[in-house]
């Protein structure tokens, strides 16, 4: 329980819970692999499962399905506790385990403070479950504040906050029908294409600039970073983040915006800071179009061409 956790182990964690929260049946909503694994059980017309006295042959079927999944996410379950160490008891598992699911359920949230913590201070798994059943729940929040009690957990840790319970909570006020996410396919192809996992990495939008100014912040040192701001200031956060870069502060750095931003609106050329990226040879760029998801998981239904830019220290 004393053993330091690594911001790698942490993410390790993390996506092994994901793996097996996706085999989830029942709760109000499916998780995404379970769910896509009883589709074919599905009626089209009907859209529902089969039940008694709708044909035997399909009951089954559907019935041999959920097993399947259950041991598909008993086995998933196996694979994310014996990450964790051998001498850790039950309720303290349990306690890791509900604090991971907390951080799933917002992580594009809350990744920027996380990177922040573990950059600051060293912490064990004991740590980790104090901060979850002492520290979280003594705060007495809805779950929906838990980004602002991460960027308070770094107040914390640098001495600029002295009460765990006097949290600041602010909120967006930008409309759901505004906000634009990335899913799982959007990851994967931006990991294909510079082989980084950019979803592991550094991120201090899209809340940050709520809870902390984005360009009062040094990122942590070897810090790869996934730079999507607000495209409308996209070159005021900018600066404060590339000189991070040329310094060595930050070893990679993934730009997302839009066709138009780089390479320019109708045929024109784009602006200046732009052009002067365009003759940097450190770079990879890829574009591809991508249809954003609402904040409810639904997808919009036109599609964006996104342009990435990955600059690397190590690229020549």
């Amino acid at each position: 329980m004393n053993d330091e956790v690594t911001q790698e182990q942490f993410y390790q964690l993390l996506r092994a819970k994901r793996r097996a929260n996706e085999w989830r049946l029942g709760g109000g909503k499916h998780g995404f692999r379970a769910a896509q694994a009883l589709l074919p059980n599905i009626s089209k017309r009907s859209k529902r499962t089969p039940r008694k006295g709708e044909g035997k042959k399909r009951l089954r079927a559907y019935q041999e399905k959920r097993k399947q999944i259950r041991q598909m996410k008993n086995k998933l379950d196996e694979e994310f506790y014996k990450l964790l160490p051998d001498d850790m008891y039950q309720n303290d598992k349990r306690t890791i385990s509900a604090l991971c699911n907390l951080i799933l359920e917002q992580e594009r949230k809350v990744v920027g403070p996380l990177h922040l913590i573990f950059s600051e201070r060293k912490l064990t798994w004991r740590d980790l479950v104090d901060w979850y059943e002492k520290k979280w729940k003594g705060a007495k929040l809805p779950r929906s504040d838990f980004p602002a009690f991460c960027w308070h957990t770094y107040d914390m840790i640098l001495g600029r906050a002295t009460s765990w319970t006097d949290v600041r909570v602010q909120h967006n006020s930008v409309p759901s029908s505004c906000e634009r996410w990335v899913g799982r396919d959007f990851w994967e192809r931006v990991h294909q294409e510079s082989d980084i996992i950019w979803e592991n990495a550094c991120d201090f939008f899209s809340q940050s600039t709520i809870f902390q100014d984005h360009n009062s912040l040094l990122y942590p040192h070897g810090s790869k970073v996934y730079f999507n701001p607000p495209f409308g200031q996209y070159y005021h956060f900018f600066k404060h983040v590339w000189p991070q870069f040329l310094s060595g502060r930050v070893t990679d750095i993934l730009l997302v915006m839009f066709w138009d931003k780089w390479w320019g609106y109708d045929n024109n050329r784009p602006c200046k800071w732009i052009q002067k990226l365009h003759k940097l040879q450190n770079k990879k760029v890829f574009h591809f179009f991508y249809s954003f998801f609402r904040p409810n998981g639904t997808r919009f239904e036109n599609e964006k061409h996104l342009v990435c830019v990955h600059f690397s220290n190590r690229l020549e």
